[in-house]
C-alpha cells in the first residue's frame, strides 16, 4: 500500500484537504472556495480604493488615480492574487468566469477522495494492505495485522522485536515546515511550559518580596534623612540667631555708652563755651572802663576807678579757666575706626566660611543590593544605614565644636579693644590742665 502524506493533499491557503481543487497558471492547486475568497477580497478593495490610503489634505493634488470607484469597472486591468505556494501572480478579468479560467485537477481530486475513504475505513496492514492493522512493532515502527506480524517476525533475526497493542507506542514525527526539527506532543510541551512558567512565577514572587523589603528599608532611610536634615537646620538657625542676638546686644551697649559719654562731653564743651563767652564780655567791659578812666581829669576819680578795675581783674584771675579745647587722640581718628571695623568683618567672614557645611551621610549600598538572610534579619536596621542608627546623628557633633570656636571668635571680636569713648582715667583722653592767666597793673 502506497503511503500518502496528508500535507501533499492539503491547500496551502486554508491548510485543509483540497476541496474541488483547481490548477493555477503556475501549476499548483488551490481550493475553489479559497480562490473565490481571494477574488472577492480584491473586489472589495477596488470598490473602496481610498479606505487604505492616508488622509489627504485640502491642498493635495492628485496626479494619477489607481483602481476604480464603486460606480466604475476595471475591465482592462482585471484582478490579481498570489499563489500561496510560490507567490506568483494569478490574473482574472472581470468578465471571465472563475471556474472556466482555472480547470479542475481531477487526478488530485480523486486522490483526495480515496485518501478520505481509506481514512474513514481504517488503516490497513503495511504488509498485506488488505487486513486492518491490529498490532504494531516497537522496533520496526510499523503496524501489522496478526498474521503478517507473525510471518514477518518468524526469522531469528526479527525474533527480538516486541509486539505492542495499537496506540501504546508514541511516535515523534518531523516538523513539516523546518528541516531536522522534531515534534513533541502538545500535552507534553504544555506541561513543560506550565512547569517553566511556575518556576518563573515563583522567582518573580521572590524578587518582588525582596524589592518590598528593600523599598521598606529605603523608606525608613528617607525618613531618617529628613529628620536629620530638620535637626541640622534647626541647630544652625538657633546658633546663628543666638550669635546675632549677642552682636545686637553688644551693638546696643556700645552705642548707648557712646551716646552717654557724648552727652557728657557736649555738656562740658558747652559749659566751657558759656564760661569763656562770659569772660570775654567781662574783659571787654574792663577794657571799655580803662578807656573811659583814661579820659578822667579828676585825679581822685581816676585813682578810685583804677582800684576798682584792678580788684575786678584779681577776681577773674582766681578762677580756673580751661584755655585749651577738648580734642580726640589717635584712637578716635576715623582711619583707626575703619581698621577696627575691618577686623570685625574678618572675624564674621571667618565664621561664615569656616562653617561645616560638608556634612555627609553614609549609606551602605551592599545592605540594599544583597538579599537578606535569616541571620541578618535582626540586624536589618543597623546594616541598612549604620551612620543613622542612633537617634542623634554623629556628624552634628562638629557643629557643637564649631559653636565653641565661633563663640571665641565673637567674644574676641566684640571686646572693648576699640575705645570708641573717652575715659577720664586715660591720660590720652584727659582734658588739658587749665593755665592761670594773671594780669598785673602797674600804678603810675
Amino acid at each position: 500500500m502506497l503511503v500518502i502524506d496528508e500535507e501533499s493533499l492539503s491547500c496551502k491557503f486554508c491548510f485543509e484537504l483540497l476541496q474541488d481543487p483547481r490548477v493555477l497558471p503556475c501549476g499548483h492547486s488551490m481550493c475553489t472556495r479559497c480562490i473565490m475568497a481571494n477574488i472577492n477580497f480584491k473586489k472589495l478593495k477596488l470598490k473602496e480604493p481610498f479606505l487604505q490610503a492616508p488622509v489627504l489634505g485640502n491642498q493635495t493634488k492628485i496626479n494619477k488615480l489607481y483602481g476604480t470607484t464603486s460606480d466604475q469597472s476595471n475591465k482592462k486591468e482585471g484582478i490579481c492574487f498570489n499563489c500561496p505556494s510560490c507567490n506568483k501572480e494569478c490574473k482574472v478579468n472581470h468578465s471571465e468566469d472563475v471556474p472556466s479560467v482555472f480547470p479542475i485537477n481531477y487526478d488530485l481530486k480523486s486522490t483526495v477522495e480515496n485518501y478520505m475513504m481509506e481514512r474513514e475505513k481504517g488503516e490497513t496492514c503495511a504488509n498485506c494492505e488488505t487486513n486492518i492493522v491490529q498490532v504494531e512493532c516497537e522496533d520496526c515502527n510499523s503496524r501489522f495485522c496478526e498474521e503478517c506480524f507473525t510471518s514477518i517476525h518468524a526469522p531469528k533475526f526479527f525474533a527480538s522485536h516486541k509486539k505492542a497493542p495499537l496506540g501504546t507506542i508514541l511516535t515523534v514525527g518531523k516538523c513539516k515546515r523546518h528541516n531536522n526539527h522534531t515534534c513533541v506532543p502538545i500535552d507534553e510541551h504544555m506541561e513543560e511550559a506550565k512547569a517553566g512558567m511556575s518556576n518563573k512565577i515563583e522567582q518573580v514572587d521572590q524578587d518582588i518580596e525582596f524589592l518590598y523589603v528593600a523599598l521598606e528599608k529605603i523608606g525608613s532611610l528617607q525618613t531618617k534623612l529628613v529628620s536629620n536634615q530638620e535637626t541640622y537646620e534647626m541647630r544652625v538657625n538657633t546658633m546663628i540667631d543666638n550669635y546675632l542676638a549677642q552682636v545686637e546686644d553688644k551693638r546696643k551697649e556700645i552705642l548707648d555708652k557712646s551716646q552717654s559719654e557724648h552727652q557728657e562731653r557736649m555738656a562740658i564743651v558747652q559749659d566751657q563755651y558759656s564760661t569763656m563767652s562770659g569772660l570775654i564780655e567781662n574783659m571787654q567791659g574792663i577794657k571799655n572802663a580803662f578807656e573811659k578812666v583814661i579820659h578822667f581829669r579828676n585825679i581822685t576819680s581816676l585813682i578810685t576807678a583804677e582800684h576798682q578795675i584792678e580788684s575786678t581783674l584779681q577776681d577773674l584771675n582766681c578762677k580756673q579757666l580751661d584755655t585749651s579745647p577738648i580734642f580726640f587722640t589717635q584712637k578716635h581718628n576715623p582711619s583707626n575706626l575703619d581698621f577696627k571695623e575691618t577686623t570685625i568683618s574678618k572675624a564674621v567672614s571667618q565664621l561664615v566660611f569656616d562653617y561645616p557645611l560638608d556634612i555627609k551621610f553614609n549609606i551602605c549600598k551592599e545592605c540594599i543590593s544583597a538579599k537578606p538572610t535569616p541571620e541578618e534579619e535582626p540586624k536589618e536596621e543597623a546594616s541598612l544605614a549604620p551612620s543613622l542608627s542612633s537617634s542623634v546623628p554623629k556628624q552634628p557633633e562638629s557643629i557643637v565644636q564649631f559653636e565653641k570656636s565661633f563663640s571665641n571668635i565673637v567674644a574676641e571680636s566684640l571686646k572693648d579693644e576699640v575705645p570708641l569713648l573717652m575715659k577720664e582715667d586715660d591720660d590720652e583722653y584727659n582734658v588739658p590742665t587749665t593755665k592761670k592767666k594773671k594780669i598785673r597793673v602797674k600804678r603810675r
